[in-house]
């Protein structure tokens, strides 16, 4: 069962800033990175690009983390301008 883990207001959006503010969330309920076995979001650059995404950092740290993209968002969209 998935179940939603938290929601943060980050100011730095840059995937630097994203990443700390991930960080801190986890450490914030004190979960340890190394414990963190997946991560996924939408398909933005700052999340997915090949060089300084979000993924790209995380991976730097912990390169056993799974990464998943998911493009429901996009299918969203796509769905209302086919109405």
């Amino acid at each position: 069962m998935l179940k939603f883990f938290d929601m943060v207001l980050v100011e730095d959006c840059t995937a630097r800033g994203i990443c700390v503010a991930i960080k801190n969330s986890l450490h914030d309920k004190a979960i340890s990175m190394n414990d963190l076995m997946r991560y996924s979001s939408d398909t933005t650059n700052v999340m997915f690009a090949d060089n300084e995404s979000v993924v790209t950092l995380l991976k730097q740290d912990y390169p056993s983390v799974i990464t998943v993209r998911y493009s429901f968002h996009m299918i969203h969209l796509s769905a209302l301008c086919a109405c």
